[in-house]
């Protein structure tokens, strides 16, 4: 797999922002989302993928084209200069995608929403890393991924605690999906965690760096 990031210097005013954040680096939780979907690979296999928000690099969404089976893979973000980097990753790893069809888009949402009507109710997976932090944000996020969602299809999702922004957005979603939320995901996820944590240097605050988990899947009518 090869990656790359954005090699040109970004400013600082231009890394600011709901869709610009993803230019900094490739985040803990979308390393972390990434190695939980190489553990999970049989069951993309044959579905649709979307990743909302991953950034310069979408690594998840790239990975999961390269080992699993994937039919489709839609790669996305809000910044159009991490949409360009997301193009020539697609093109240096087409040769390993198998048989599955991976593109990349634009995607916002919130105010100034970006989204391909083709796209509405396509995919069996929506994959998200640490998208829950600006406030303004939040509601249409969920209201994103409900819309993308086939009426079967589950969301899998990542984020730090930030603050009440993690439960923020777990509220939110309660709404309209059923939730489910672990910090507790992975055995080797969690023991690097518990060592970080016992080590108690100022280089790993939890809060911002360990992701938790959360998993939606649409409630019925019934149910709402």
């Amino acid at each position: 797999m090869s990656i790359s990031h954005l090699s040109d210097h970004v400013k600082p005013e231009a890394l600011t922002g709901f869709n610009n954040t993803g230019n900094v680096c490739v985040w803990p939780s979308e390393e972390v989302l990434t190695y939980y979907c190489l553990n999970q690979l049989e069951i993309f296999n044959g579905k649709s993928v979307i990743e909302l928000g991953g950034g310069m690099t979408c690594l998840a969404g790239v990975a999961l084209s390269i080992m699993s089976d994937v039919t489709y893979t839609e790669l996305t973000d809000g910044n159009k200069d991490s949409v360009s980097n997301l193009d020539k990753i697609i093109a240096k790893n087409r040769s390993q995608f198998n048989k599955s069809k991976v593109t990349s888009s634009v995607v916002r949402w919130g105010p100034g929403e970006t989204i391909n009507q083709d796209m509405i109710e396509v995919f069996d997976y929506v994959l998200c890393a640490d998208c829950f932090f600006f406030e303004e944000g939040r509601e249409d996020l969920v209201k994103l991924i409900y819309k993308l969602l086939k009426q079967d299809g589950e969301a899998i999702l990542f984020a730090p605690k930030r603050g009440k922004t993690f439960d923020a957005f777990v509220t939110l979603a309660d709404a309209v999906f059923n939730t489910e939320v672990k910090e507790n995901y992975d055995d080797t996820i969690w023991d690097i965690h518990c060592k970080m944590k016992e080590k108690g240097t100022d280089a790993y605050d939890p809060d911002i760096h360990y992701p938790c988990f959360v998993h939606l899947s649409k409630k019925s009518n019934s149910d709402k």
